[in-house]
C-alpha cells in the first residue's frame, strides 16, 4: 500500500488514515469473503482470529459481529513502561504508529473488549501524552535558548514524533522559526553594516597616511 503523506492534514484526517491500520479481531459468526478497495476480508469462521483494517473491525463491532483484540502495546504493563521511561529522559520514547489515534478510537468504540480496567489505561495514556508534550516543549525552548541571534536555526530535530504530535506543534514551531529567521536576518544585516563602517574607517586612515 502506498505510504500516505501526513503533512498539513487535520486531526480528523489523521484519525481517518489511522483506521487503515491492521488489527486482529475475533468474529462472532462466519464471515464471507468480501473484496474491498484496499484489501480482501474473509472468509473466516466464527472464533477464528483474522487481521483486518481498523475501520472494518469497527464496522463489524457496530454490527455486533466481532470482538476486537486489543493490541499488546495498549496494555497497562506496556503503558507503565513507556510512562516510566518517558520520566527518565528528555527524549521521546518510540511508540507504535498512530499511537494516539488508535488508542482513543479503541477506548471510544471497543471499551468492552479491553481485558483490563479501561479507566486505568485511559489515565496512563493521558500521563504519557502530558510527559511527551512536556519533553517536546522543553526541546523547543532549549533549542531556542541555546542559540544566539546570529546563529542560523533552520529547524528542530525530533525523533519518534507521532503524526498527531507533529500536527499539534506545527503552528507554534513554524511561528518560532519565523521569528528566529527574522532575528538572524537582522543580526547578519547589522553585522554586515558594522563591517562596512569599519572598512571605510580603515580606508580613510590609509588615505590620511598617504597624504602625509
Amino acid at each position: 500500500m502506498k505510504r500516505l503523506d501526513v503533512n498539513g492534514l487535520s486531526n480528523k484526517e489523521l484519525e481517518f488514515i489511522a483506521e487503515e491500520t491492521p488489527i486482529r479481531i475475533n468474529p462472532l459468526r462466519n464471515l464471507e469473503r468480501v473484496k474491498l478497495l484496499t484489501c480482501t476480508v474473509g472468509p473466516a469462521l466464527a472464533n477464528q482470529e483474522i487481521t483486518v483494517p481498523l475501520w472494518v473491525a469497527l464496522h463489524l463491532k457496530r454490527l455486533k459481529q466481532c470482538k476486537i483484540i486489543i493490541p499488546e502495546w495498549l496494555t497497562i504493563s506496556n503503558l507503565e513502561d513507556i510512562s516510566a521511561r518517558s520520566s527518565q529522559t528528555s527524549d521521546l520514547i518510540p511508540v507504535p504508529p498512530n499511537f494516539i489515534e488508535i488508542s482513543y478510537t479503541l477506548m471510544k468504540y471497543a471499551r468492552d473488549d479491553f481485558t483490563e480496567i479501561p479507566e486505568d489505561i485511559l489515565s496512563l495514556l493521558k500521563t504519557i501524552e502530558d510527559k511527551r508534550r512536556d519533553n517536546l516543549a522543553d526541546g523547543l525552548v532549549g533549542g531556542l535558548m541555546g542559540s544566539e541571534a546570529s546563529d542560523y536555526l533552520p529547524g528542530y530535530m525530533f525523533k519518534n514524533l507521532t503524526a498527531m504530535e507533529i500536527n499539534r506543534i506545527r503552528k507554534a514551531t513554524c511561528e518560532v522559526l519565523e521569528r528566529r529567521d527574522k532575528m538572524y536576518r537582522l543580526s547578519t544585516t547589522s553585522s554586515s553594516g558594522n563591517n562596512d563602517n569599519n572598512n571605510n574607517e580603515e580606508e580613510e586612515d590609509d588615505d590620511d597616511e598617504d597624504e602625509e
